[in-house]
Parts: structure tokens; sequence; C-alpha cells
């Protein structure tokens, strides 16, 4: 969505979710939202993650949104534009011989309560990912914080493919309209990719680009 929000969680409204289809027959099995830890009002400023099954408002699981608690790092949540989603696996349905998902972004508009803009279904192999995010991360997550490289590792499938691995590097704290980047990895040598960003959490999609080799 374009702008920045006050609060990605508008009362009982999330602003952006993530739809997604664990058994791939194209229609979404699961939504993940930006919540109020009270979500019957009043609203507390702090905010979650949470997991639903489609057509079923009883929450499976909620999390922390941006990953970690404010007392581990400061994201700001709030007066931002971009944003990190967690959800459990187990929680999507996956498992060790059901591990791929497909998922797209939506938003929606909190005034008029309609549709605003989504994107285009994307699918995720969670067994083969081929950039792991959270090898270098804090405490095993894709979060990096603080002065020092941006790690990640390439798998073997994705060094040998033939054109470069975009990496989405989003940066909670910069001005508006820098605050997320691509780095497009273009093969050279079986080895970590280093960026040197003071803090950032990855992801794999985006729009403005930078190139790195590996």
């Amino acid at each position: 969505m374009s702008g920045d929000w006050t609060t990605p969680a508008h009362g009982p409204l999330s602003l952006v979710f993530i739809e997604v289809d664990s058994d791939q027959d194209g229609a979404a099995d699961y939504e993940i939202r930006a919540e109020a830890r009270s979500k019957q009002g009043p609203f507390r400023d702090v905010l979650s993650s949470a997991t639903y099954a489609k057509g079923n408002e009883q929450r499976l699981n909620r999390l922390p949104l941006n990953l970690v608690t404010p007392d581990i790092a400061k994201t700001h949540p709030f007066n931002n534009s971009v944003l990190v989603f967690t959800a459990l696996l187990s929680d999507l349905g996956l498992t060790e011989d059901n591990p791929l998902l497909s998922y797209f972004a939506s938003t929606e508009d909190p005034v008029n309560l309609i549709a605003g803009e989504q994107t285009a279904w994307a699918t995720f192999d969670a067994k083969k990912p081929l950039i792991d995010t959270t090898k270098h991360g804090q405490d095993g997550l894709p979060l990096f914080v603080g002065p020092g490289p941006v790690k990640v590792d390439v798998s073997a499938e994705g060094r040998a493919g033939q054109g470069p691995l975009d990496l989405l590097l989003l940066h909670h704290t910069n001005v508006a309209g820098s605050r997320f980047e691509v780095v497009s990895l273009t093969p050279r040598r079986p080895e970590t990719w280093r960026s040197p960003r003071a803090r950032a959490r990855a992801s794999a999609r985006g729009r403005a680009r930078s190139s790195r080799s590996w």
C-alpha cells in the first residue's frame, strides 16, 4: 500500500494481510493478520501476527508482529510502511511430506471497507529454501539489529540456477522511501553473501534493486 499507516491493525481490521494456500488447490486455506492483543477492544498498542483458518474466527495462534517484541528490538510497526508477519508452518497445515505453500499479500481500505492492492500468488518450498535468511540472524530469525553485515546462505540449488536470486531487505527505521530494497544475488562462487546494512529483515520479494555476487 502507498504511504505510511498510523497502525497496521485498525481496530479489528488488518490493513495488510497474507492469504495462504497450503494444499495447492488455488484457494486460500489460511489468513495471517495484524491484530491488537486485545481483539475485542479497547485496543492495546501491542500488536501480534495472528493466524486463522479461512472462514473461521477462532484464532489458531498469535506471534509477535515484526518477529520480536519491543523489549528485544524496536521494530516500529506504527507510522511505518513495512511489516513482517510471523506464523508457524504447522499452523498453516504444512508437514515434512507437505512443505509447499502458495501465498499472496493484500490490503484493505479501513474507511470504505473495500479491498485495496493485491500481489500475485507466489510459491515457497519450506523444505528447500533457495536462500536461508535465518541461520545468521538474531536468535535464528531473519532479523539483523545494529552495526554489522547482513549474512544469508544460498543453497546448492540456488547456486546452480541460471539467473539471479532476489532478496528483499526491509529497513524498519529508515525514512519513507528508503525502507526496502531488492538485492539481486548473482552466482560467482559458492560462499556466504554479506551486505553491510545496519538494520534489516530479509525476505524474498520487492521492488527497488541492487546487485551482489556470491
